[in-house]
């Protein structure tokens, strides 16, 4: 009924709507038709009507109305001809290719079966014509619908095609045709070659003449060997009641982007209940998927340890053709999972000689991003226009994590993900495999050793720093162990429910008694939780756990991760807790002896494991952290998620090198080229953009020397922008970018010989007398302002701020750390000089001064005093609206970073 009703509407509805609002398709016909001897004329009368027309604004409403005759033509010629095809040769939807005729075809087809339906069904006699692969409902698995692209017809009947003497070919397998399958398919399937379907014809083609015509239920040979099983080097799971794609890579891979794997591995293939995994979204419980089973790891062996002093690199996974099983715990509780795809084996040596993945490299440098935007919510802004202060920098060990997330590529966004990731302990082989060993699998997870703290250290930052709804909680129970992990001046809290959140995250406690009894409480409010969800009962109590939370992402049920220390007296209660925990999201590491341990040697090798924990951990070197790296590592994360901002005492730095070049202010004549480094890089010549020809790269380097007026030597420019890649190789990019910018400016300009790049004893700068820059220009504006004597001198000055400023935030686009601080001091530059012109235009104009405000807000949308100010504005003037939409703007933007709007901000909406 849907398909008549949308072809009806197509082919009768259109026209009719059409005529009724005046469209007569007879006024778009010539009228009469020009003789060949007058087309000049009538392409000229012709013109000048639709000039007139354009004028008029009747000729866009025309062509649109010709515009909606001719699709109309189209669509009444597809469905005519395809209802024609279709009597003639059998009712069929066209498998390939892309267009209005497939859907056309299937619209048709659906129609024809409802009104005909002894031709759309396969009939169980000879003499009929059967139909090709049955596409099956993905929502009801028995209601198959048949298709074919050719006829065929059955010579014996459908009973031939559905028996095969097991006597014939005995040494070939038999299987049965599901709805939605074709030779293809199935050739790709079992023999891992779509390719070879013309194989499984041969075999068959007594029986099954015609390859594009299958019944489901027919019974097919073959070739040997094609065992229904997967292939080499792979293995299935089955898919259990609240996963996700997410949550089985995580499980069998390590990480989350996993799931692009098994998307390529198993979609569209058929599975047990019919059905096919047609999109990432879905999965069904008892559906078969293929893992890719990684590399066997060499014999143990310790990475040696890197030079002090020497940089830490990324180094990459070694790929491996040789497949094996990955290892497996010897009790079914234990889960460890092994990965090696592009990213899993990849590391990152610290000056210390401790190793990390390159996964939690990447969460600390989003993690710095989060902690930069909250400093920028935070600020003061002045009006005074001096120069401004620089932002304190990250902590070292910070910044050089950061370097290497962004070798890796660029950063991802914040997914936060739901329900979280396991919380898991991180290990990597001599052969770059990674190994990660699933803390909810038992009841607390023991280290022991010289380097059983750092590893701890690690692990705390890992399951902190993971980017998800409802961050992970860590809870120490006791001095030692606060003492152990050096956490960066955390104060002890008295009790309370984890459920109100705590402020960066963390919860410390003197005494392991009192923090016993707030896990205990935890515990039972999550067991209560679970039971009033009314879950599968069929399902073991940890996949219902997941299923809870993944079932009610707005119930705050975060990864709790507890820290102690072993105590006889309270040893029992605490691992009573952590085993009642295992399925509610609370997972613990000890360090001291427990039934569950890993004995970890000072450079984070594991000597020797106990309890259910596998040998295949044996001889892999956990990630680590020193302590001075863990403070600072963990002393980000706890000021990113609102916690107190201890990295602020870092060492100072100098104020970044952006001011006006020299000869900006004795410029006679504009120069030819214009280049913007507010909102996106983009160079204007004569007014025209130029879009294309200059490499990424290109525009990059543009960009930083447009920055940095002083120029730059290559290797300054090698280590601030392609620092992963060698210095030669580097330096070769660099001389392709200033050619590759030198060819395109001189042909935009008309210049042949004019160099734009200068190179000066071997340092790169702009010509400022043959391009100008827009961050000099603004600098220039605001020393004007500074030295100007009166008030309408500093209006003046500061409007060529605003209008540069309109453009947006500084260095959009560019990702790369060299950007970071000359963002932050144009950024400074900016808002205090537009609210200073705020400040001076509100007694006299009131939307002047809201529109510099406006503009303050592009450039910073996290600045909560600009909206302070623009919200007050608007009160004053009455429009109470605009106010309350400012205020809903904010509350939007810092929901990014987890914050809320001050009180103070409150206040001033809500006044009277």
């Amino acid at each position: 009924m849907a398909a008549v009703l949308l072809v009806a509407t197509m082919v009768v509805g259109l026209p009719v709507g059409l005529l009724e609002i005046g469209a007569d398709p007879r006024h778009l016909i010539p009228d009469p038709w020009p003789r060949w001897a007058e087309i000049d004329i009538w392409l000229e009368r012709t013109w000048h009507a639709a000039r007139f027309a354009l004028g008029a604004g009747t000729l866009i409403p025309g062509l649109l109305l010709a515009v909606l005759w001719v699709t109309w033509l189209a669509m009444l010629g597809l469905v005519l001809a395809e209802t024609i095809h279709q009597l003639r040769r059998g009712i069929h939807v066209v498998r390939s290719g892309v267009g209005p005729r497939r859907w056309i075809a299937g619209l048709v087809a659906a129609i024809l079966i409802a009104l005909l339906p002894q031709s759309a069904l396969a009939l169980p006699a000879t003499g009929s014509t059967p139909v090709a692969t049955a596409l099956h409902d993905p929502e009801h698995p028995d209601r198959g619908t048949v298709r074919s692209s050719k006829v065929s017809t059955v010579d014996g009947g459908l009973a031939r095609r559905r028996m095969v003497d097991p006597a014939v070919r005995p040494e070939c397998p038999r299987v049965t045709v599901r709805p939605g399958d074709t030779m293809t398919s199935l050739a790709h399937t079992h023999l891992g070659d779509p390719r070879r379907y013309n194989e499984i014809h041969r075999l068959n083609a007594d029986r099954i003449p015609n390859p594009d015509a299958l019944y489901p239920g027919d019974v097919l040979l073959l070739p040997p060997p094609a065992p229904n099983t997967p292939p080499a080097g792979t293995r299935t799971v089955t898919v259990t009641a609240g996963e996700t794609a997410s949550t089985i890579a995580q499980r069998e891979y390590g990480h989350h982007g996993g799931w692009w794997q098994l998307w390529e591995d198993n979609h569209d293939r058929p599975q047990p209940d019919g059905r096919a995994w047609t999109n990432p979204d879905q999965l069904r419980p008892g559906w078969q998927l293929r893992i890719r089973t990684p590399a066997p790891s060499a014999p143990p062996s310790t990475p040696p340890p890197a030079t002090p002093g020497t940089p830490a690199t990324s180094t990459p996974a070694q790929p491996s053709t040789t497949p094996t099983t990955p290892a497996t715990a010897s009790t079914p509780g234990t889960n460890i999972s092994s990965s090696q795809d592009n990213t899993a084996g990849e590391v990152v040596r610290l000056p210390s000689g401790a190793i990390i993945g390159i996964g939690l490299a990447i969460s600390v440098a989003i993690t710095a991003t989060t902690l930069r935007l909250r400093r920028r919510h935070r600020r003061r802004l002045t009006t005074t226009l001096e120069p401004p202060t620089p932002a304190p920098p990250l902590p070292p060990t910070v910044s050089h994590l950061e370097r290497a997330a962004h070798q890796h590529g660029p950063l991802p966004p914040r997914r936060r993900d739901w329900p979280p990731p396991p919380a898991v302990l991180t290990a990597h082989t001599a052969t770059s495999q990674r190994l990660t060993l699933d803390l909810a699998a038992s009841a607390g997870l023991g280290l022991t050793g010289a380097g059983a703290a750092a590893a701890a250290r690690a692990a705390v930052a890992a399951i902190l720093a993971a980017d998800t709804l409802h961050p992970a909680e860590l809870l120490i129970t006791d001095t030692n162990a606060s003492r152990a992990v050096r956490l960066p001046d955390t104060p002890t809290q008295p009790p309370g429910e984890l459920a109100q959140g705590i402020a960066g995250g963390v919860r410390c406690f003197d005494e392991v008694s009192a923090a016993l009894g707030v896990l205990e409480a935890e515990v039972a409010r999550r067991t209560r939780l679970l039971s009033e969800a009314e879950l599968d009962a069929d399902l073991p109590a940890q996949a219902a756990a997941q299923d809870r939370r993944q079932a009610d992402p707005g119930e705050a049920l975060p990864t709790v991760l507890v820290l102690a220390t072993p105590e006889a007296a309270t040893t029992p209660r605490l691992r009573t807790v952590l085993e009642m925990g295992r399925g509610l999201g609370i997972v613990g590491i000890v360090l001291g002896e427990w039934p569950c341990g890993l004995e970890v040697a000072a450079d984070g090798l594991v000597t020797t494991t106990s309890g259910e924990h596998p040998t295949a951990v044996l001889g892999a070197r956990l990630e680590t952290l020193a302590e001075t790296e863990a403070a600072e590592v963990l002393g980000v994360i706890i000021a990113a998620r609102g916690g107190t901002d201890t990295t602020t005492t870092a060492l100072p730095v100098s104020p970044a090198e952006v001011s006006s070049s020299d000869t900006a202010g004795r410029r006679t004549r504009p120069a030819p080229v214009w280049l913007q480094v507010f909102g996106p890089p983009r160079i204007t010549v004569v007014g025209k953009e130029i879009i294309t020809g200059l490499r990424s790269l290109s525009r990059d380097l543009l960009a930083y020397l447009a920055t940095h007026p002083a120029g730059a030597t290559a290797e300054t420019l090698h280590e601030d922008m392609l620092s992963e890649t060698g210095f030669e190789t580097g330096r070769a990019q660099i001389h392709t970018a200033v050619s590759n910018i030198r060819s395109v400016l001189r042909q935009a300009t008309g210049r042949s010989s004019a160099p734009f790049l200068r190179c000066i004893n071997g340092r790169y700068s702009l010509d400022p007398d043959l391009i100008t820059v827009d961050a000099a220009e603004l600098t220039e504006a605001i020393t004007q302002a500074r030295a100007a004597a009166t008030d309408p001198d500093r209006i003046r000055a500061l409007r060529l701020v605003v209008e540069l400023a309109r453009a947006g935030a500084p260095l959009v686009d560019v990702g790369s750390l060299w950007a970071e601080e000359i963002r932050e001091s144009l950024r400074q530059q900016a808002l205090h000089a537009l609210v200073r012109i705020a400040e001076l235009l509100r007694p006299t104009d009131v939307e002047a001064a809201a529109d510099a405000l406006t503009v303050a807000i592009t450039v910073d949308p996290y600045a909560e005093p600009v909206y302070q100010l623009l919200i007050q504005l608007y009160r004053d003037a009455g429009r109470r609206e605009a106010a309350a939409g400012i205020y809903r703007r904010l509350r939007v933007r810092l929901a990014d970073i987890d914050a809320d709007p001050t009180r103070e901000t409150e206040a001033l909406v809500n006044s009277k």
